[in-house]
């Protein structure tokens, strides 16, 4: 009781809230580094967007204290991460609409098109990403048969995704080499290798921060 009073008193006597800038760009660019992280889930719905907002609370940059038992500005700020998402899930979807090309070796190589990508999140291009790119690719191009029209297409990426956890049943080793057979088969069919290879699975701290929260380690 004490506690909803003093939070009445500063609703009260507070401007009303509006999301910063800085509370914005941290929402963009962790919007883009959950939709880029080989560990998420599922790509619509509430999982991205309550994963952007786990980690917003865990950084508290441009949030204000106890935000989040204030109804209406937590709305606010719900909001600006589901707009964000979607706006991040259409510009990676532009990039892999223009990847394509009638013959698949004038397309865009895989790591290219991932080190596109990464750039657009700051943050590292490793393997796993790779592979989680090459799966988006084998949905438009494969799944969809380069319907990009289609607005089911996050949808059928959630589908294939689930397709392919009941494929591993469970079992990360198998997982792994499925997405690995996507990753080989994405190389060998699109683009020209380019002048740098990508190894390793080791993210930078911010995907770290977001791999954290997906796996529920912090």
């Amino acid at each position: 009781m004490v506690i909803e009073n003093m939070l009445e008193n500063i609703v009260q006597t507070a401007p009303p809230f509006t999301v910063s800038e800085d509370l914005s760009n941290n929402i963009s660019a962790y919007s883009m580094a959950v939709l880029l992280s080989s560990k998420i889930p599922s790509y619509k719905g509430n999982v991205p967007r309550d994963i952007v907002l786990s980690v917003l609370k865990k950084l508290r940059i441009g949030l204000p204290d106890n935000i989040e038992y204030i109804p209406a500005d937590w709305a606010k700020v719900v909001s600006a991460v589901s707009f964000s998402l979607t706006q991040m899930r259409a510009t990676i979807k532009k990039a892999l609409i223009a990847s394509l090309a009638d013959d698949p070796k004038d397309a865009v190589h895989l790591f290219q098109l991932t080190r596109q990508l990464a750039a657009k999140a700051n943050c590292r291009v490793t393997v796993p990403l790779c592979a989680r790119v090459a799966l988006m690719r084998h949905v438009l191009a494969v799944v969809m048969k380069g319907d990009t029209q289609d607005k089911q297409y996050w949808d059928n990426i959630d589908s294939y995704l689930k397709q392919l956890h009941a494929a591993a049943e469970g079992n990360p080793a198998m997982l792994a080499r499925l997405f690995e057979t996507l990753l080989k088969e994405d190389c060998e069919k699109y683009g020209k290798s380019p002048s740098f290879e990508v190894q390793g699975d080791v993210v930078d701290e911010r995907q770290q921060l977001v791999d954290d929260v997906i796996e529920g380690v912090i």
